[in-house]
């Protein structure tokens, strides 16, 4: 073989490996990037989401936090509604005039802040609000029983069984409060509210 011909065979040997070294070479850098680029969009999507909850419990937090103020709001006013019974009841049957109807409202906003912690609340605050619901019901009840024997003036006898059928009705809405205020102080306590 004379030597350019050896040559000129080397020569294309060679470009023929230098073109199929960059070929190969593209084929794995361009597989690389995708592998990358990948990765990197899971790790994004994954972050975004990871953040996305992180955001939502705080806002769940947040919705919590402010229900249980609203229903401890509603149960003070609802408290403050009933005094205000109390004392027009305990007037002279003369002077006693109309008797107030605010507590039927306040029990009906107490409604409406159980009935949002039943949305967002953990399944120990919703258990206990709703027994202190039931308490507040049951003394409203109650409490309507005795202003309407004092309202019609039913006898001092009668107004004051109905009255004493108010202590304990009383007793068991301030300890249903009292156990609801206590969960409520540890969900807000809780990392992340759980």
């Amino acid at each position: 073989m004379n030597d350019g011909l050896a040559a000129v065979l080397a020569a294309l040997v060679g470009l023929v490996g230098a073109v199929g070294g960059a070929a190969i070479g593209g084929m794995a850098a361009t597989r690389g990037a995708r592998v990358g680029a990948e990765t990197a969009a899971r790790a994004t999507a994954r972050q975004v989401q990871d953040q996305a909850a992180v955001d939502h419990m705080h806002w769940l937090r947040g919705q919590r936090l402010q229900a249980y103020q609203d229903l401890l709001a509603a149960y003070d006013a609802y408290s403050d509604a009933v005094k205000a019974v109390e004392q027009w009841a305990s007037r002279e049957a003369g002077d006693a005039g109309r008797r107030p109807g605010e507590y039927v409202q306040r029990v009906e906003a107490f409604l409406r802040a159980h009935m949002v912690i039943r949305l967002v609340g953990p399944v120990e605050a919703r258990t206990m609000s709703a027994v202190l619901w039931e308490a507040l019901q049951t003394h409203a009840f109650k409490l309507q029983d005795w202003a309407l024997l004092v309202e019609r003036r039913s006898g001092d006898e009668t107004i004051a069984g109905a009255r004493e059928e108010l202590a304990p009705a009383r007793a068991a809405m301030v300890d249903a409060h009292d156990v609801f205020l206590s969960e409520a102080t540890r969900v807000v306590g809780t990392p992340m509210g759980n």
